[in-house]
C-alpha cells in the first residue's frame, strides 16, 4: 500500500481550525515539505514512514480517519483528540457531540441514502399493470436492537471496545454498574427508532448507513444516526405520525426516566409528545435479557406525508 502512496500526508484542512488538536512538531517533522491538495494544507510525509510519524507526533489516544484520493495519490488522515480529552464529553470511549460532528463534516449521506429514493413519482405493478404512487400518504417501519451488558469495571472483557455507561433514549444511567457493549454508545431506543424510520422510507438498515467497521463511528452519540434518519425523512416530505417503543430489560428500572426518554425522542424526531410513546417491561428472568446479560428494544414508526 505504501508503495502506491506518493506522497502520503496528514491533513488538517478538513477540520475547522478550532477542532484541530495542538501539535508539538519535531524539528525533523516540521522540516518536511508542505503539500496543498485543493483547499487542504497538508504536512508532507514519505509514504513508508507516515504511520510511525503520525503515532509519534500525535501520541496515544488519537482517533484517525483515513480516506484515499486516487487522483491525487494522497492519503488523507483526519485526527481528533480522544474522548478522554478535557472537552471529550462522556468519556469511556464515547465521542463528545463536538468531536462526532467534526468527524461527520463533509460526510453526511456518505453511504448514499438519497440514491435509494424513488426516481419516479409512480411505479407500475408488474402483475396487474396498476400504477401506484412511489410515496404513499402513510408508511410504517419497524426497528429492533439488542446489546450485550458487561460490568463496567471488567475492562478485559470489553475488548476491542471501551467500557461505557448504559445509555437509553439519550438518558445516561451512571449509577448502573453494567454498560452496553457497542461500537457506538449503544442507545437501543435511538437505534430502534432510527431503523424504523429508515425502514418506513424503504431505505437500507442502520448498519449499512453507519457500519461498525468504520473508525469514525466508534463511541459515536447515537443521536447522530437519529438526526440523519430524520433528515432523510423530511427530504422525502414525511413527518412522524406515531412512534411506539418497547424497551425490554431486567435492569435498570426505567419508569422514573421514561419522561426524559420521551422528551428526547420528541425533540430529535421533530414531533409532539402526543405522537410518541415509550414502554418498558422485563423478560421475566428468561434468556439473556431476563438474566441481565443483554438489553433489547422494539420500535414501530408511522410516517405521514405532508403537503
Amino acid at each position: 500500500l505504501t508503495a502506491m502512496l506518493a506522497p502520503a500526508a496528514v491533513a488538517f484542512g478538513s477540520l475547522p481550525p478550532r477542532l484541530v488538536p495542538p501539535l508539538h512538531l519535531s524539528k525533523d517533522f516540521s522540516g518536511r515539505a508542505n503539500v496543498v491538495v485543493g483547499e487542504r494544507m497538508c504536512i508532507g510525509l514519505p509514504a513508508g514512514s507516515f504511520v510511525a510519524t503520525v503515532v509519534g507526533v500525535l501520541g496515544v489516544g488519537v482517533r484517525l480517519r483515513y480516506r484515499l484520493n486516487p487522483c491525487k495519490k494522497v492519503l488523507i488522515v483526519r485526527a481528533t483528540a480522544a474522548a478522554s480529552s478535557p472537552d471529550g464529553g462522556a468519556g469511556g470511549g464515547m465521542l463528545s457531540e463536538r468531536q462526532a460532528q467534526a468527524l461527520r463534516e463533509g460526510d453526511v449521506g456518505d453511504q448514499g441514502g438519497e440514491r435509494f429514493f424513488p426516481t419516479t413519482k409512480s411505479q407500475t405493478v408488474e402483475a396487474t399493470g396498476v400504477e401506484l404512487p412511489s410515496d404513499p400518504p402513510i408508511r410504517i417501519g419497524h426497528g429492533y436492537d439488542i446489546h450485550k451488558y458487561l460490568p463496567r469495571e471488567s475492562t478485559k472483557e470489553w475488548k476491542p471496545y471501551n467500557p461505557q455507561p448504559t445509555v437509553i433514549g439519550g438518558v445516561t444511567f451512571e449509577e448502573f454498574p453494567l454498560g452496553v457493549v457497542a461500537n457506538s454508545d449503544g442507545d437501543v431506543i435511538y437505534h430502534c427508532v432510527t431503523d424504523a424510520i429508515l425502514g418506513a422510507l424503504g431505505l437500507p438498515d442502520i448498519g449499512q448507513f453507519f457500519p461498525d467497521n468504520i473508525p469514525k463511528w466508534r463511541g459515536a452519540n447515537s443521536k447522530e444516526f437519529f438526526n440523519e434518519a430524520v433528515r432523510l425523512m423530511e427530504l422525502r416530505k414525511y413527518q412522524i405520525c406515531n412512534v411506539d417503543v418497547t424497551v425490554i430489560a431486567e435492569k435498570p428500572r426505567l419508569a422514573a426516566r421514561k419522561p426524559e426518554m420521551k422528551a428526547n425522542v420528541v425533540r430529535l424526531g421533530h414531533t409532539i409528545p402526543a405522537r410518541v410513546n415509550i414502554k418498558a417491561r422485563t423478560h421475566e428472568k428468561l434468556d439473556s435479557v431476563g438474566e441481565c446479560r443483554a438489553i433489547e428494544c422494539h420500535a414501530v414508526v408511522v410516517l405521514e406525508r405532508g403537503s
